[in-house]
């Protein structure tokens, strides 16, 4: 049985967390949305790309973490005020709606969340498909069918959590 996730009462999906240390706090895999769960990945996965856009912002205006320190009303106020800041803000929203549910239905507590869509990943460098080597004929790449990966952070290590 997989683990899923839900948000306001709806299941969106599910994963089996193949790709982390299943008995640690940290946890990865793929997720696989559910047919009513797709409405929710634009907002749900918006995460990523935010903060990367905000991060970009922070370059752009030329914020290091000493600015944080020294000037927090500024930083604060270039985020809160900014489109990348907005997105941040609403995407942490939809995170805060967010419900992990063990394989034995069991809630489980969560540190941090976040579900990945690597189409929108490729805007920022990440590749989906090895780059071919040149002189060398290749068979035609098939799309990889993953699209959705999905990582989490728990409160505690899995095993005592699921009990």
């Amino acid at each position: 049985m997989p683990y899923t996730l839900w948000s306001r009462g709806i299941c969106i999906g599910a994963t089996d967390f193949a790709l982390g240390d299943e008995l640690g706090p940290h946890l990865a895999g793929v997720f696989q949305p559910t047919d009513s769960g797709i409405m929710f990945l634009p907002a749900l996965t918006a995460m990523a790309p935010a903060l990367l856009d905000l991060e970009t912002l922070m370059r752009r205006e030329n914020l290091t973490e000493r600015d944080a320190d020294d000037d927090p009303d500024r930083v604060l106020e270039i985020f809160e005020q900014s489109p990348e800041g907005q997105r941040v803000i609403a995407s942490c929203k939809e995170v805060e709606q967010l419900e992990l549910r063990a394989p034995s239905g069991r809630v489980l507590e969560f540190q941090s969340i976040l579900v990945s869509d690597l189409e929108e990943m490729r805007r920022f460098g990440f590749r989906r498909k090895p780059k071919k080597k040149k002189g060398k004929k290749h068979g035609k790449l098939r799309g990889d069918p993953v699209r959705y990966l999905i990582s989490a952070t728990l409160a505690a290590p899995a095993g005592i959590n699921i009990a």
